[in-house]
């Protein structure tokens, strides 16, 4: 990978989010595009077409020193979640092996939804439990409760658009962040994983110092 320049250092923190697919990639976006987050931090976001290729792609951008942080935003896939413990594990193990750090928790690092991104976006519209499948045809009937598209769900660009248009800075303050909140508590018995995903924007919005500066602990 071609080596790029190091970080700047001025007022600015700038954070890398890799997602793993172009729902990922599209929802971080929109949510930037709204100007939720503190203009102070510079966020890019990049689609790293799989979720196969995020501890690679980790491990690249965090070498080449350009951000002041990098963290993940993937699904957790369906239990057992084989592929979204892989990730951990490898980034992990670049952290302990590769740049000797053994202090930053996972999951201040990996930021991930159960079973889906959907999970999270649908929260935006209406409070949903998405059945434990990624399978885009089967979560068709409960996004189309709220978004109007033609055919089944397959995540293409119209359809994925017409759900970005939905998503506004109302429903992420007053809708989205008590709906996720109520998922988790209502989830919380399982023992499974459910989404930490109000950790990061809280860390973007800059309102909580302490919650910002531990995503930005290289």
């Amino acid at each position: 990978m071609k080596r790029e320049l190091p970080v700047k250092h001025d007022r600015y923190k700038r954070i890398l989010i890799l997602c793993e697919g172009s729902e990922d990639e599209d929802y971080m976006n929109r949510l930037k595009s709204l100007g939720l987050w503190s203009d102070e931090i510079i966020v890019t976001v990049k689609n790293v077409v799989g979720i196969g290729n995020l501890a690679d792609k980790y491990r690249d951008f965090h070498r080449a020193h350009k951000y002041s942080s990098i963290v993940v935003f993937c699904d957790t896939e369906p239990s057992p979640h084989g592929q979204f413990e892989n990730v951990k594990e490898k980034i992990l193990d670049y952290r302990r092996n590769d740049y000797k750090d053994k202090s930053v928790p996972w999951d201040k690092i990996i930021y991930y939804a159960n079973p889906c991104t959907m999970q999270v976006v649908i929260m935006h519209l209406g409070y949903e439990t998405l059945p434990p499948t990624c399978d885009k045809a089967k979560l068709s009937p409960t996004i189309k409760k709220y978004v109007r598209f033609e055919g089944t769900y397959s995540a293409d660009s119209s359809q994925r658009q017409a759900i970005m248009n939905e998503i506004n800075e109302k429903n992420y303050n007053s809708a989205m962040k008590k709906n996720i909140n109520a998922f988790i508590r209502n989830r919380a018995a399982t023992g499974d994983y459910t989404t930490n995903i109000l950790n990061l924007f809280e860390a973007l919005e800059g309102h909580n110092a302490e919650m910002s500066e531990e995503i930005f602990v290289r």
